[in-house]
């Protein structure tokens, strides 16, 4: 094999990811009869051993099948009540004197209907509605009496032409209007005067009666379809106790290393003693292949302080994306004054939970550590449609972690690759092999003929 080939095989050897997964924690879940839509919130030791981009997170079954789910941070949530429409025809029309009574028969495709819309062109007008259902269209049963609609558009902008049903599962209606029409007084007055002369000797008005009828355009009943939306995306507190401050005299600043075991981090929050101050601040990462020396600037801003006497403001906190980084450092430039009293750091972030359909006596487990492999591609539109559905999902915890016992080796591998004594072999070995191909390659040129 020729000294090319060789150190490729090599390469590719070491290179190679490793589909063993470090840890596994059981999914804790009450047992029940049928499907259920767990959460499960990810803690400080799943960051801390997992991936940057969670691609080694894993759920998988009792017969080790893996499992759909979907990962997204936790947010508020509201519910919001949408109409959809419950298309019906009109069957029956009856009236009765000043009475009107008609009937609708939902379509067979149809929602069942938790209200109605009457759609007039009319103004300036009050009726009552009675509205009685049916699941056969024979045997009636009242939903709702006296129900008012109204248009007071002659006086204020006030309206009201929707009845609300209580819940259902009817296909037929019958809608009753006891009245069919008011008295309205006409906007036209009628005045007659008699003179003698140019003197008026009698005034009088006369105002119009009439009788307005009820003309119905149409009547759309609708269906109330509850949803979830997400809001803002909840931030919470990490509290991040592992951090060394010490002063650099040269820089005239405070450097605070901390270690952050990869929390999902968007700002942090520094609570000072010191009384009143403004300092300019940067929060730096370590530079990726720069060595231990090199960091570079990720967020900067302002800290800054005023408590005297009433007056106690303080803005403390630093904002940057979300980065899940093992360690950050804090430069607090203090020019020539002197350094702050830094008591705690606190951490800002999000909080993740790993949502999925979960089958009846069926066991889970979360497996995760092996930064090798890539990120899982599933088919969750079923679990983004139940959340949109409005439907709460249930809390479900994780069991202690178990190592896997292939643990050692995937860290050895993944140690070796990264070691600086591993790159400088590497080189050291890709260098002979380059001017070896380079010296063959000049050696064959110098045989062509000319």
């Amino acid at each position: 094999m020729s000294p090319r080939n060789a150190f490729l095989v090599c390469w590719l050897s070491l290179s190679a990811p490793v589909g063993a997964t470090e840890f596994s924690r059981p999914v804790q879940q009450a047992p029940g009869n049928g499907q259920a839509l767990l959460a499960v919130e990810l803690d400080s030791q799943i960051y801390a051993a997992s991936a940057a981009d969670f691609g080694d997170l894993r759920l998988l079954d009792g017969q080790g099948v893996e499992t759909p789910f979907l990962l997204r941070p936790a947010a508020a949530t509201k519910t919001v009540r949408s109409r959809r429409p419950s298309l019906g025809q009109i069957t029956a029309l009856q009236t009765a004197g000043d009475s009107l009574s008609f009937e609708v028969h939902l379509a067979d495709n149809a929602e069942p209907a938790d209200g109605l819309t009457l759609v007039t062109a009319q103004h300036d007008f009050e009726y009552e509605l009675t509205v009685q259902g049916s699941n056969d269209g024979e045997h009636w049963r009242t939903l709702t009496e006296h129900a008012a609609v109204y248009d007071y558009s002659r006086h204020l902008a006030i309206a009201n032409l929707d009845v609300s049903l209580p819940a259902n599962g009817d296909r037929y209606f019958k809608i009753l209007v006891g009245k069919t029409g008011q008295t309205r007084i006409a906007e036209i007055t009628a005045l007659t005067r008699r003179m003698q002369g140019h003197e008026e000797l009698e005034r009088s008005e006369t105002q119009t009666l009439y009788r307005e009828p009820l003309h119905i355009e149409r009547i759309e009943f609708w269906h109330l379809r509850s949803e979830s939306r997400a809001e803002a995306e909840t931030v919470v507190d990490y509290p991040l106790p592992d951090f060394q401050v010490h002063e650099d005299a040269e820089r005239r600043a405070t450097l605070i290393d901390i270690d952050s075991r990869k929390l999902p981090l968007t700002g942090l929050r520094l609570d000072v003693a010191t009384p009143s101050f403004q300092r300019d601040v940067e929060l730096q990462t370590p530079r990726t292949g720069g060595g231990e020396s090199a960091w570079q600037t990720l967020s900067s801003g302002q800290l800054r302080a005023l408590r005297f006497g009433d007056i106690q403001q303080a803005e403390t906190r630093i904002d940057f994306p979300e980065q899940r980084g093992e360690r950050y450092r804090l430069v607090i430039h203090n020019q020539d004054n002197p350094p702050l009293q830094i008591t705690a750091l606190t951490g800002l972030g999000k909080n993740y939970r790993l949502l999925f359909i979960a089958n009846p006596n069926s066991a889970y487990r979360l497996t995760y550590g092996n930064a090798g492999l890539a990120p899982a591609r599933y088919d969750t539109a079923a679990i983004g449609e139940l959340l949109r559905q409005g439907i709460v999902p249930t809390p479900a915890n994780l069991g202690e972690a178990l190592a896997t016992g292939q643990t050692g080796a995937d860290n050895s591998l993944r140690n070796l690759l990264n070691s600086r004594a591993f790159l400088l072999g590497a080189i050291a070995l890709v260098v002979p092999i380059l001017a070896w191909s380079l010296y063959r390659a000049g050696k064959r040129l110098g045989d062509l003929p000319k």
